[in-house]
């Protein structure tokens, strides 16, 4: 009944907060979300055969994390196929890779660049709130050592670098228990080379983000 109550006295109130769009704005969003897909896929396909290889490791279903990056998740692309959203963002996370940053850091500098960022700005007024939270999770040690092999981590490398020079901001942990989550991505990370079971450490790694994926 309380859940009920509060439900009622905020909807209302959510309504005031609806932000309309002009019919020029609105074809300005639909160019931006063209563009800044394009800039997403090829990353994403380009580390399938990461991803699914630390998803066929990972525990079982568990609890989704909700999404709040610039980008929806896809099972598969027409070059790709690719496991379901929970296991998908599971994989990137327990490596210490938020997958909100995927394309994200290009498709800001596009913003930036084309004059559609003060737009986006209105639409997502908690923008660098958001990827300052998904980036806590940020091993951007893994990510250096990845970039070295695979073309499409030394994309989201770039997309950091756009995310934290477009919006001023640094991402990356800073508290203890971000901090513990980096250390066990990092552990992950190794033994994935060794071809070692790493669900411990998923799990442990799955409970401080209170999701496996």
């Amino acid at each position: 009944k309380a859940a009920i109550k509060k439900i009622n006295e905020q909807v209302p109130k959510n309504r005031l907060k609806y932000i309309p769009i002009t019919p020029a704005e609105n074809r300005a969003i639909m160019n931006f979300s063209r563009t800044a897909q394009k800039m997403y896929q090829p990353t994403v396909e380009s580390i399938a055969t990461i991803i699914n290889t630390i998803a066929k490791k990972l525990p079982g279903h568990r609890e989704r994390v909700q999404h709040i990056g610039l980008f929806g998740y896809s099972r598969g692309t027409e070059n790709v196929q690719l496991p379901r959203a929970i296991k998908f963002t599971g994989s990137l996370y327990s490596i210490g890779i938020p997958p909100e940053l995927i394309g994200s850091g290009k498709a800001l500098r596009h913003a930036k660049e084309t004059g559609f960022l003060p737009l986006l700005e209105k639409l997502c007024p908690y923008l660098r709130e958001d990827f300052a939270h998904v980036g806590h999770y940020l091993n951007r040690e893994n990510v250096e050592h990845l970039a070295k092999k695979h073309p499409g981590i030394k994309a989201i490398h770039d997309d950091i670098e756009g995310i934290e020079e477009v919006l001023g901001i640094k991402i990356g942990p800073t508290k203890p228990h971000h901090y513990i989550h980096r250390n066990l991505s990092s552990t992950i990370y190794y033994k994935l080379g060794l071809n070692e079971d790493f669900s411990e450490e998923a799990l442990k790694a799955a409970e401080i983000r209170k999701s496996l994926g």
